[in-house]
């Protein structure tokens, strides 16, 4: 009996040691695990923190770089971009001027950017030019921004139509239902792409009756010049035929004294 006792004891001493093992590991390897995790989140959301300093940061260059960039619209194809350094720099300094070409036609398409190095000169130019005159246009003078959330949110195009067209019958009213103003905006929008080919079509008229405006003149002056050779090519020929009959005579002449 006491020998069993014995190993009893011994079983379930073993045993609580055992437990109390497992259970001191359990909670190390938790406590690792936990300290692991919280690390890792920290860092994550340092790195999300940097991120979102990097993009403020980012979007505030953007914007003073805006502020300091000037879009001028409606220009005259005399304007190049010497004129705008001079014009812009009586307000401040000038960092860069640039004038849009068109690459398929060679020509100025009427707008042009003019950065300065300081954004108050940019609001100085703007509140001085803005809706004055350069070789006879009305300019606008706006920051570059401005104008792309003009230009995005659909220039306002004038109703080019014949005035026959306001003659038309009114549709007829039908009852509201939901969803109506879809198919109104859709019009409009048609409209305005119409109006928008319209416009470049007008354009590539223009451009092309001015290129065939400087070949005509290319082909009269080349006329003239060809005129202008002949009739000195003309006139040394006479000069020389008049030379040849002088020394004629003067042949006869001598030939007369002789006899």
């Amino acid at each position: 009996r006491d020998k069993s006792r014995d190993k009893s004891r011994d079983k379930s001493r073993d045993k609580s040691r055992d437990k109390s093992r497992d259970k001191s590991r359990d909670k190390s390897r938790d406590k690792s695990r936990d300290k692991s995790r919280g690390k890792s989140r920290d860092k994550s959301r340092d790195k999300g923190k940097d991120r979102d300093r990097s993009r403020s940061r980012g979007k505030d260059r953007e914007r003073r770089h805006d502020r300091k960039m000037l879009a001028v619209s409606n220009l005259s194809r005399n304007v190049n971009e010497d004129h705008l350094r001079e014009i812009f720099g009586n307000y401040g300094r000038v960092k860069e001027a640039t004038l849009a070409i068109d690459k398929a036609a060679g020509l100025p398409k009427g707008y042009a950017y003019v950065e300065f190095f300081e954004e108050r000169d940019a609001e100085k130019a703007i509140s001085h030019l803005n809706n004055g005159q350069i070789d006879g246009n009305v300019i606008r003078v706006e920051h570059q921004g401005d104008r792309k959330r003009r230009l995005e949110a659909g220039p306002a195009i004038p109703d080019r139509r014949p005035a026959a067209t306001a003659t038309r019958r009114p549709a007829p009213t039908a009852p509201v239902r939901s969803g109506g103003g879809g198919d109104r905006d859709r019009e409009r929008g048609g409209d305005r792409e119409r109006d928008r080919d319209r416009d470049r079509r007008d354009g590539d008229r223009s451009r092309r009756d001015d290129r065939s405006g400087r070949d005509k003149h290319d082909r009269d002056r080349g006329d003239r010049d060809r005129d202008r050779d002949r009739d000195r090519s003309r006139s040394r020929d006479r000069r020389d035929k008049d030379k040849d009959k002088e020394k004629e005579k003067d042949k006869d002449a001598e030939k007369e004294s002789k006899e």
